[in-house]
């Protein structure tokens, strides 16, 4: 017999959903709850019940592509229907479309990016989406919340339209099914909801579960707040986890009062001052605000407003994030990220011993037992020899992305090695790529061939796969290497191509023991700077690693000389220094340096090829610094003037001692005493060059005037 079902229409990461689900449930005692989510995990679904340490997550994915989350806190209303269920003995399944299945991904949270609407909810009177939900909701009172709950959602709907068809019309199906079975309860987003009213009782009561094709994954991971945040970049997170946290454990007033208190100890931590008066005058200011709002307790964004009025002592550029429904910008106000940090919170979930852990988990742990490689905070320096055992599982780890495993250089080959609180998250995320360690980073590899755009991407996927021991991608991707060179039209592809696989072959010559692939590729390069193809930046450094490779004894110099003899003749400023500089390395100083830069239009852009080839070599030769010098101090005000980006540019190339070096050299011939006042000047250089342009216009005013 079938029974019309009770549909409540939610919203994820609620307490006021939450509580409402929690008493439905407890209330109507249902023989089945049908929740919003990857019916693919029906068949995992009792792992949920086990202890498990909130916020965690359900990850998903197809191959390692597709990835996504369903996240859990304490105040889901999800994962209070599953525990709510288990308390009255129902069962409890997961309804939603799999995220891997291609209906699932045309509609789902990336395919709407008008999911988080402002503009309804200002013509309403409030800052932003959130703002309207908790007044209209998270202060709802008990008997109007359903209410609140549906007028909401509708007006929602008005504004994000139709696009979850496909995703509805299989929930109606479950939806049928559940309520041919008895007393059925579902839970589900309020924008669905409607839809599924209308939709389900026209429905054959038939709905099977999807099986998961083969390289599909779905399991438990930890999951943190930080991570849930919406202001922190989670589309479909709450704003502030921890507020919420405490909204579901208390009430409005305690959850405001003491994420003020936590936002004084972020400030703190900040080195920002903050008082008693301070945080009395915040409270102040956010009861104020909960008064004007029409707020019966503060909420939020009036605990928010209230801190940061009370305690920004400057106007701000822009609103708060809190105010936009938008993440945290780069630049963003401290104080706003300190408020939204300590808003968020800092909680970490941990799942129970006894999930099941993909093999890649124990493989892993296993290594880096066997291994010694402890993983210890402070992090710790490892240095490995390439191509060691050792070294292969660090460059597998890396090629993962496991938090705490970084690599600080390849030569000589160092790591840090630090214990992350997100390592075993990422670990079991990284699983979706493949069962073992090997599968996995080839996996990752493998993925990334998508993006490939041009030769350099294929020899940087090389290099990972040769010092991953990754031997049949690097069998599989060499070929595809060799064609790559053979075609590539771009030196700034192709100079970074040769880089790569020159440093592949230091280490593992065995791919190509006579360099043929190298000497193919430096060809190339040549016959592309002899047609002055590309922009001069790609130019220069092509040039440059042309330097490193002849230096390896298979590749023939004199060829390469020719080239640039003939680039420093008739080539344009900067890549005819980049060639002097060259010729420089190996045949010592050119006796027409000097000419060549007095002929120069631009003598900074020629600096600066020179430079970037033969630094070391002008450092050698006084007479030639001096000739520099000369030429410029020579320069009036509005050639300099001119040429000052390029000459700026081309001193960059000096790192800090080799600048000291020259200013010791320099500081007599300007009748200054100390180098320092060469190397930390007390002004900014555009304040410095607007200076000069302010003077110049002064003198050539008073010229006029003929003072």
């Amino acid at each position: 017999m079938t029974e019309t079902p009770r549909i409540l229409g939610v919203r994820h990461h609620s307490p006021a959903c939450a509580r409402l689900v929690q008493r439905r449930i407890l209330e109507d005692r249902p023989q089945r709850v049908l929740i919003e989510g990857p019916c693919d995990f029906n068949g995992q679904r009792q792992q949920l019940l086990l202890n498990h340490q909130l916020p965690i997550a359900i990850f998903s994915s197809l191959g390692g592509q597709h990835r996504s989350y369903i996240p859990f806190c304490d105040y889901s209303p999800e994962w209070v229907a599953v525990k709510t269920a288990e308390q009255v003995g129902a069962e409890f399944f997961f309804i939603d479309l799999p995220t891997w299945h291609p209906d699932s991904r045309e509609s789902g949270e990336e395919a709407r990016p008008g999911y988080r609407p402002t503009e309804w909810a200002r013509q309403l009177g409030y800052d932003c989406q959130d703002a309207l939900w908790d007044a209209m909701v998270e202060q709802s009172e008990e008997a109007r919340l359903e209410e609140n709950l549906s007028e909401y959602f509708r007006l929602l709907r008005l504004q994000v339209g139709d696009r979850d068809a496909q995703r509805e019309a299989f929930m109606a199906r479950a939806v049928a099914w559940g309520a041919s079975q008895g007393r059925c309860l579902v839970v589900c987003g309020g924008l669905h909801a409607p839809i599924l009213e209308q939709c389900w009782p026209g429905l054959e009561p038939v709905w099977e579960w999807l099986e998961p094709p083969a390289e599909a994954r779905s399991f438990l991971v930890p999951f943190s707040f930080q991570r849930l945040s919406s202001l922190e970049g989670y589309q479909a997170g709450m704003t502030c986890p921890e507020y919420y946290q405490r909204l579901w454990e208390s009430d409005a007033t305690t959850a405001g009062f003491e994420c003020l208190g936590a936002a004084a100890d972020e400030l703190r931590r900040r080195e920002q001052k903050v008082s008693t008066a301070d945080l009395i005058a915040a409270w102040n200011q956010a009861e104020g605000l909960a008064r004007l709002r029409g707020h019966p307790q503060p909420l939020r964004c009036d605990v928010l407003d209230g801190l940061l009025a009370a305690l920004s002592k400057e106007a701000l550029d822009e609103l708060p994030p809190w105010s936009l429904d938008a993440p945290l910008r780069p630049a963003s106000h401290p104080q706003s990220v300190a408020l939204v940090r300590a808003f968020s919170g800092s909680r970490r979930g941990k799942l129970d011993p006894a999930t099941p852990r993909p093999p890649l988990f124990d493989e892993v742990e296993q290594e880096l037992q066997r291994l010694q490689l402890q993983l210890t905070r402070p992090p710790r320096r490892v240095e490995t020899k390439a191509g060691s055992e050792t070294s292969v599982f660090l460059w597998r780890l890396w090629l993962l992305q496991l938090p705490g495993v970084q690599l600080l250089s390849e030569e000589p080959e160092s790591w840090s090695l630090g214990r992350h609180d997100d390592f075993e998250a990422g670990l079991l995320e990284a699983s979706a790529y493949g069962a073992n360690l090997v599968q996995a980073a080839a996996g990752l590899l493998e993925a990334g061939q998508e993006e490939w755009k041009g030769a350099s991407d294929v020899a940087r996927s090389l290099h990972l796969a040769v010092q991953a021991g990754l031997d049949q991608l690097s069998r599989r991707w060499l070929p595809q290497l060799s064609s790559r060179l053979a075609g590539e039209n771009q030196l700034e592809e192709l100079a970074p191509a040769l880089q790569s696989l020159a440093l592949t072959l230091k280490i593992h010559p065995e791919l190509d023991p006579q360099k043929r692939l190298l000497l193919a590729g430096v060809d190339r390069m040549l016959w592309l700077l002899e047609g002055q193809l590309g922009c001069p930046q790609a130019a220069v450094e092509a040039v440059r690693v042309c330097r490193d490779l002849l230096r390896l004894p298979e590749l023939c110099l004199e060829p390469a000389l020719e080239v640039m003899a003939r680039l420093a003749c008739s080539a344009g400023s900067s890549l005819r220094g980049a060639a002097l500089g060259l010729i420089w390395c190996f045949r010592g100083q050119p006796p027409e340096l000097l000419r060549a830069m007095q002929g120069q239009t631009d003598p900074g852009e020629f600096l600066w090829g020179l430079f970037r080839l033969a630094r070391e070599e002008v450092l050698g030769q006084e007479p030639l610094l001096r000739a520099i010098h000369e030429h410029l101090v020579g320069l009036d005000s509005e050639d300099f003037l001119r040429q000052l980006p390029g000459l700026r540019q081309a001193f960059q190339e000096f790192p800090p001692r080799q600048k000291e070096q020259l200013a010791l050299l320099i500081a007599p011939w300007m009748g200054l005493g100390q180098a320092r006042e060469l190397t930390r000047p007390g002004w900014e250089p555009s304040l410095v060059q607007r200076a000069v342009r302010v003077d110049r216009a002064l003198a050539e005013e008073m010229q006029r005037l003929g003072w």
